[in-house]
């Protein structure tokens, strides 16, 4: 994730007087390519058409509607998504976390605190994607190797050969055929599947 001044943040807030606050905290440090828009019409084509980096949003004293909508919005972007309220129930607060949302300020909304609370954001959505991308990984490699499983066992049964003699006859198919291993594997499940 871009960090300082080539990071793009957009802020959501109705009202003048606590928007003011975030664009001071940004501009005070390292973030000053911010734009303010007053209302969440449109939000996610604009975060993706404007290619936002950060998305701070400032919902005062939110109805349960207003964060509802926030953070169906916050599950949508695939962003650092920081929101700022003077209340939360825990319940409100648990929903914000599972909804993805990066940074969930309750009550403490000031200049000074506004570069860290975006730092820290970006962290924590760098730690959660990275998280996602490896538990993706390891369901995806625990889907694959089920498949080979599945094309070893078929050999075995089909051809008489041993669990390693079908591997290999896995791979050696893999490599003269320039194919992933998984491909080969896939192939004759899908065979087996027709039969």
């Amino acid at each position: 994730m871009d960090s300082g001044d080539t990071l793009h943040i957009l802020l959501v807030a109705q009202d003048a007087a606590r928007a003011m606050i975030v664009c001071d905290g940004l501009k005070r440090g390292r973030y000053s390519d911010v734009t303010l828009v007053s209302d969440m019409a449109g939000l996610i084509r604009r975060v993706v058409a404007d290619d936002i980096g950060v998305l701070l949003i400032d919902l005062q004293t939110p109805s349960a509607a207003a964060l509802e909508m926030t953070l169906d919005i916050a599950r949508a972007v695939d962003r650092p998504v920081a929101i700022f309220v003077d209340i939360s129930t825990a319940a409100d607060t648990r929903a914000a976390m599972e909804a993805g949302v990066s940074a969930y300020i309750i009550n403490d909304l000031r200049a000074e605190r506004i570069e860290p609370i975006v730092d820290m954001a970006i962290c924590r959505f760098d730690a959660q994607k990275t998280l996602r991308n490896r538990l993706a990984d390891t369901e995806q490699a625990l889907k694959d190797r089920k498949i080979i499983e599945k094309a070893k066992g078929f050999l075995m049964s089909r051809k008489g050969m041993t669990e390693d003699e079908a591997y290999r006859l896995l791979q050696q198919t893999a490599m003269n055929q320039e194919r992933r291993l998984i491909d080969v594997a896939q192939g004759i499940v899908h065979a087996v599947d027709l039969l």
